[in-house]
């Protein structure tokens, strides 16, 4: 297993792990590719060095996505606001393993090298 960081070509094994492991255990509804595309890639926030994939034998297992806001409020600064993290998913049949605890490491490394000091 290792852990990448997110490119397009996995969009619809994203959108495939998003649909049937969150798909009525959450508040979250099923994504086509365009809308997970939508919430996720052309968010204004989105960064691909924030986003990290768990691949096993070639397939997604996991996903995690983190941002940075790069609008601010007034008295808000990169320096003095948090990094956010929107999602963490493992496949059912890999959690218990320290995927999801693997990919929440390498966010909070995104972080913290890019001046954040607190998610």
């Amino acid at each position: 297993m290792e852990i990448k960081s997110f490119e397009d070509r996995f969009i619809s094994e994203i959108a495939a792990l998003w649909n049937i492991h969150l798909s009525g255990q959450t508040p979250y509804k099923p994504l086509t590719e365009e809308e997970f595309k939508a919430k996720f890639v052309h968010d204004p926030n989105f960064s691909y060095d924030g986003t990290f994939l768990a691949i096993e034998e070639g397939k997604v297992i996991g996903f995690a996505n983190g941002i940075m806001k790069k609008d601010f409020l007034p008295g808000e600064t990169h320096e003095n606001t948090p990094g956010y993290l929107t999602m963490v998913i493992v496949h059912t049949d890999y959690r218990g393993k320290g995927i999801g605890s693997l990919l929440l490491q390498k966010l909070e490394n995104y972080f913290r090298t890019n001046g954040k000091k607190k998610a």
